[in-house]
């Protein structure tokens, strides 16, 4: 489990096995980002973003920030 997303708490990531999920795509290509409930699944779109082109080793950073009101943005 990549852990919980909560007001105020520690940064998330995907994981799987115990390590961060990396994410490729081609230039210009939308990346859909979504929130979903550990419990029941439910899951709700955040927006759709595009990196910018880069080399195999280039990273990317998408914070998700949670508002107490339980509202999510990047």
């Amino acid at each position: 489990s990549a852990g919980t997303l909560e007001p105020g708490g520690p940064p998330v990531y995907a994981e799987t096995d115990g390590r961060r999920v990396g994410v490729r795509t081609a230039p210009g290509r939308p990346v859909r980002v979504r929130v979903s409930d550990p419990v029941s699944g439910a899951g709700a779109p955040l927006t759709t973003l595009t990196l910018p082109g880069g080399g195999q080793t280039d990273r990317f950073h998408v914070g998700v920030r949670l508002a107490a009101d339980g509202t999510a943005a990047l």
